[in-house]
């Protein structure tokens, strides 16, 4: 596992600094005081710092055997299209917190008030951001909307 997250680390920043790069090319149009390249660039920025903590922790890490990555990965990935398939439905504000407190089940949290608040507090986050602050319509979906 130690090897598979020192690549990880490596892949995640890399892929960090070309998202970084292409978000600067996005041409600045004034719509508010936060310009469309400013969503890009931050989540890049925090992306890479994350790679940087991962990079960190595998260094301190002991080596262990996973268990059944290739069937977690399946059952994610099960998981994103069923995401896709939904939002296309009922949209983003009733998809997104379903699909992330699955993602919580199935990373062992167990307490309600976390598996409720925290992914309502997240797609009411991203609801901000892009509805009000960004003016950046979020799909409402065939049947909501």
């Amino acid at each position: 596992m130690k090897t598979a997250n020192l690549i990880s680390a490596l892949i995640v920043m890399a892929f960090a600094a070309v998202v970084y790069l292409v978000s600067a090319q996005i041409p600045e149009i004034q719509v508010s005081e936060i310009g469309p390249a400013f969503f890009p660039k931050m989540l890049s920025i925090l992306l890479f710092l994350l790679g940087i903590l991962l990079l960190l922790s595998s260094r301190r890490e002991k080596a262990m055997k996973p268990e059944h990555p290739a069937k977690h990965a399946a059952t994610a990935m099960g998981w994103m299209v069923g995401y896709v398939v939904l939002f296309q439905w009922v949209g983003f504000l009733f998809s997104t917190p379903l699909i992330l407190g699955v993602f919580l089940y199935a990373l062992k949290v167990r307490k309600w008030l976390p598996l409720l608040l925290t992914p309502v507090g997240i797609t009411l986050f991203i609801y901000f951001i892009f509805e009000q602050l960004l003016h950046v319509p979020l799909p409402s979906g065939v049947l909501t909307g």
